[in-house]
């Protein structure tokens, strides 16, 4: 007989409720159950608690004990009657990573690019670039910040590794420590430039799309020429260098490449052995004839359901995917993690990080392409703070993003609305909401849930810690 309980998940809300004989308030949550396992969800908080069939039971009949009281409380299910504060979400205006667009030129001529392409080559002047790092010296001081993220942009960002030295040394000497983070094609990665970065202790993201029926579809040389086999060259040559720092392969999802996810993953992992993935959907873009990614669900939920099923068949197989979007949701559920600048909290663009152009024009996020989008400059004598404060009560990018499928949606304190990035990008701004985001949210938490209460090893194994039991 099968036993219909194997499979079985269930989703619930368990309503608000004053707690009798207190001043306390259970101020509601989503239960998610599979078997005799459930993870409760706080949509306003988005904390999370893994309680047997028994406490959760208790709690939908308000019966609480000292013990699970007080955990509640921890997490915020539960507050005080007179604490009003339980439903916001603060963002501090302290930046604290940075893009610096330091070359256009690109040595790549990818089909989804969605950058605008020029034909003028224009490198950052180094007296630019000493300004902006002056200008970041600057905030950190101001505000007391002694640990940031940098990202030199492109373009190609190898092809002008002087002004990455640049970065680097400017900050040489002070007591501001940078991390310093690449996203590359991949193709300029000699074993001299793999030895600067590494002493520069650079964390390097390589773009590549998958083996090479799909690389050279979609990732070619501006000439036209395949790219696939220098780019498995170069990566053989990188595990060979010590003190690189967290290399990643960054992996884009066309409709086409979509199909191919198995052999995607399996080749980023066996071939490659570069466990630590992120795969992103294409979007479509003003500067480039690529539409992008069809907001249905089936163009989003078949490759996501892929995904899974591949990172399952791997694991069993003793190699473990790191999806990077996929680890980033697990944390936010059972960590509360706040690191990711896009799907933690939604977009923090802005908050936490922005971007310097060439000429030291101050953008929220990676829109350096649209000038309507730029919050200020580097040379209006305003301190970045000033100038971030300025933007979010007046900039149109600052605007919450809402709909009213967002007010009883579980997923809300992760995504509050999505990317605004994308929304520029879709020709499209706040308050109107990022569908696609939307799309995948409510795909993948549940069937992350799923992966917790029924799968801890392999949770484990892909946030590389022993969290779940």
């Amino acid at each position: 007989m099968t036993d219909t309980r194997r499979n079985s998940f269930a989703r619930a809300y368990i309503a608000k409720q004053k707690i009798p004989y207190s001043n306390f308030i259970f101020n509601g949550c989503f239960s998610f159950t599979h078997r005799d396992k459930n993870l409760l969800l706080s949509p306003d908080t988005g904390t999370t608690i893994i309680v047997d069939n028994t406490l959760a039971n208790n709690i939908k009949n308000c019966l609480f004990d000292d013990s699970l009281l007080l955990k509640l409380i921890q997490r915020r299910f539960v507050t005080n009657t007179n604490d009003h504060d339980v439903h916001s979400i603060h963002h501090d205006l302290f930046p604290t990573f940075f893009l610096i667009d330091i070359t256009s030129s690109c040595n790549f001529s990818c089909t989804y690019c969605f950058r605008k392409r020029n034909d003028d080559e224009i490198l950052i002047s180094d007296s630019v670039l000493d300004d902006i790092c002056e200008f970041i010296k600057l905030h950190c001081n101001t505000n007391d910040l002694r640990h940031i993220d940098i990202q030199p942009w492109g373009g190609e960002p190898l092809l002008a590794l002087n002004k990455i030295e640049r970065i680097y040394n400017a900050f040489s000497g002070t007591d501001i420590n940078i991390h310093i983070s690449l996203e590359t094609n991949g193709s300029l990665l000699t074993e001299k430039t793999l030895r600067a970065l590494a002493a520069m202790r650079v964390s390097v993201g390589i773009s590549i799309d998958g083996p090479p029926e799909v690389q050279d579809s979609q990732r070619c040389f501006k000439n036209g020429d395949p790219s696939s086999s220098v780019l498995e060259k170069n990566i053989s040559r990188l595990h060979a260098i010590k003190g690189l720092q967290n290399v990643n392969a960054i992996c884009v999802l066309t409709p086409e490449s979509s199909l191919h996810v198995d052999e995607i993953l399996e080749y980023f992992g066996r071939k490659l052995r570069i466990p630590h993935v992120k795969v992103n959907f294409a979007h479509s873009s003003n500067f480039s004839p690529y539409e992008g990614l069809s907001t249905t669900s089936a163009a989003i939920e078949t490759p996501l359901r892929d995904i899974l099923l591949s990172i399952r068949r791997l694991y069993k197989e003793d190699i473990v995917i790191n999806e990077g979007n996929i680890s980033q949701r697990l944390k936010n559920l059972l960590l509360r993690d706040s690191s990711s600048i896009c799907i933690s909290r939604g977009c923090v663009g802005g908050y936490k990080m922005v971007s310097f152009d060439r000429w030291g024009n101050i953008f929220p996020c990676e829109l350096l392409d649209y000038p309507d989008e730029k919050i200020g400059n580097i040379y209006d004598g305003k301190p970045l703070g000033a100038i971030v404060q300025d933007a979010v009560k007046t900039h149109r990018y600052f605007i919450p993003k809402t709909s009213p499928s967002c007010l009883d949606c579980p997923w809300r304190y992760y995504c509050q609305g999505g990317c605004t990035s994308a929304l520029t990008y879709a020709g499209k701004h706040p308050p109107q909401i990022d569908d696609a985001q939307c799309l995948i949210n409510n795909f993948l938490y549940p069937e992350l849930i799923k992966m917790c209460l029924s799968e801890p090893d392999l949770v484990n194994a892909m946030l590389e810690m022993d969290i779940l039991q």
